[in-house]
Order: structure tokens, then sequence, then C-alpha cells
């Protein structure tokens, strides 16, 4: 099978669990051949989505693929919608015709709970919510998702079929981004807390999100569906932050900021120098709050990591 993304945050656990399971792995990425982390049981293929001759010799005797290459969130602000588009839907494009094409059988496609926008009150999203994505990535990602979804409709000679993953924020060994930034603060000691911290997440551990992709791969209702991945529960950022601190073995340590101190100076968020540090905190207070009970009910998924385990395993901390 092949694994687009095998060198993402997601990637390593998805192919240490199929090596478990007694798949032959074969990733494709840009950077493959000058990472350490895979063993020489796994073949390598380096290139680009956009080239098709890349993919489809990659794809040469191939029955599954999950695709997890993507453009992912630009923290900067300085990405422009057309980058997005490039890789995330024309180099998906590419792929899943050429899966087609190659007689794939099955093709699962990694997305984002990102598409449905922000939660607003108590409100939380299931697979029949409205989507209303918000920036150039999640935007990227629907159009992906339905293009995907279409090329399963059509089918193929092989019997291809599709599923879409709409994964939520994912943190493990090899996280980016925001959490592992919280992570690092709360270690040393505190941060800033914007707002009151009642605003929800939505997270699942990189070992749970493997193993319902698998499921996703194996079970024959999958076929032609879009299953939100989490690990079963909605956290507000305070028990996020709660969780992490009691790793850690230390006290919540933060200044606070109120959400109403915020909005009075945003229009410092114009300044040179302060656009990323307001980005930052609007992102902070922001809620997405997704159920994850369709892939439970439908395939039999039963995450194993509550925050607790998931933060331990990711920081490598015994439990005290």
């Amino acid at each position: 099978m092949l694994v687009t993304g095998a060198t993402g945050a997601a990637g390593p656990a998805l192919v240490d669990l199929l090596l478990e399971k007694g798949y032959d792995v074969r990733i494709f990425s840009r950077h493959c051949l000058g990472s350490d982390r895979f063993t020489g049981r796994v073949e390598r293929f380096q290139g680009d989505l956009l080239d098709r001759r890349a993919v489809s010799t990659a794809l040469e005797g191939v029955d599954f693929v999950f695709h997890l290459a993507a453009k992912l969130h630009d923290t900067s602000g300085r990405s422009q919608d057309d980058e997005y588009r490039r890789t995330n839907v024309e180099g998906t494009e590419i792929l899943v015709n050429e899966a087609r094409a190659a007689g794939v059988t099955r093709f699962v496609f990694f997305s984002t709970i990102n598409v449905y926008g922000l939660s607003l009150g108590n409100q939380r999203f299931d697979e029949t919510s409205p989507v209303a994505p918000r920036d150039p990535y999640s935007r990227s990602k629907l159009e992906a998702e339905r293009m995907v979804l279409c090329a399963g409709r059509r089918g193929g000679e092989g019997g291809f079929s599709v599923v879409v993953l709409r994964v939520a924020a994912v943190y493990g060994k090899q996280m980016k981004g925001n959490y592992k930034t919280l992570a690092f603060y709360l270690k040393k000691g505190g941060f800033l807390l914007f707002g009151d911290g009642g605003n929800k997440r939505t997270l699942v551990y990189d070992r749970d999100l493997a193993e319902a992709a698998l499921l996703a791969l194996e079970h024959p209702r999958a076929r032609g569906n879009i299953y939100n991945v989490t690990d079963g529960a909605i956290h507000s950022f305070n028990e996020i932050v709660s969780s992490l601190c009691r790793v850690f073995g230390r006290k919540n340590r933060f200044l606070k900021v109120p959400a109403s101190f915020m909005r009075s100076i945003s229009c410092l968020g114009k300044l040179p120098g302060l656009s990323r540090f307001f980005r930052m905190a609007g992102k902070q207070m922001e809620s997405l709050a997704v159920s994850g009970e369709k892939v439970q009910r439908e395939l039999g998924f039963v995450p194993g990591y509550g925050l607790s385990r998931g933060w331990r395993e990711t920081l490598g901390i015994n439990e005290r």
C-alpha cells in the first residue's frame, strides 16, 4: 500500500501500525529519502504530488492508498489560496485519478474538521452538519474531499472506492504547531491564557487516528463515507491545559488576558510585528466541537487514548 505524507505529524504512527499488521508499506513524499524515521521494511519513493509521472510510478502494484500529504496551516498568514490549491486540490486530483487508473481498490483521504468552521455556544458538529470553512487551508481540503468522493462514485474497473476522514487536531510525538508550542511553554512554567479558557476543542492522539484509518481501509461499510475522527470527547481549553500541567507535575500557571481586553485593543493587530500575536491569540480563543460518534458506531472504532495517557505518551513522561 502507499502512504503519502508519511513523514508528517500523523504519518509515522500509521506506518508503524500497518507494519505491525503485516502490510507491505510504500511511502511517497518530497523528503523521505533523507528521513531516518522508518525501517528498511518501508519502500521509499521521493517525489512531488504535482509530478504525474512520479505519482504513477509510486502507485505501480499498489492496492490501497492513504493520502495524508497536504500543505497545512501557515501560522504566519503569508500563504496564498493558490499555494493550498496546488498541493491540496491539484495534487490530490492527480493522485486519485492515477490511483483509479492503477487499479487501487480503496483510497482513504485525510481531511480536517476545520471544514465545519467554528462552533458557537454549545454547537457540536457531526457529519450531517453544514460546512463553512474559514481559511484557505480548510477550503482547499473541502474542495479535495468533494473531488475524491466524486471519483469514488465513478468507481473503476477494479472496484475503486474512497473514504474521507475529517481529522481532529492531531497530537503525538511528531506533533507540530500550536499544541507543541503550548506544551513547551507549560513545561517552562506558564503562558498567556486569552479569554476564560472555556472554549471547546476536539483532539485525537496519533495512534488512535491510525487505528481509525485502518478500519476505514478494511471495513466494508466505510465505502463512500465521511467520518469525523476524534478521541471521543470534547475538551475545554482549560481541560487541555490542566491535563498537560498534571503530566508535567506542575500547577496551572498562566497570566489571564480577558477576551474583552483583547477586543478593545484589536486595532493594534494591524501594526507591524503584532499581527501574528493577535492571530495566535484569536486562534487560542476559538471553539471547534465535533462529534466522533459515527465512526465508533459504524466501524467499531474505540479510542484508546484520553488526554492524560495521550500527553504522557507524547511527552515521554511516565505516570507518577
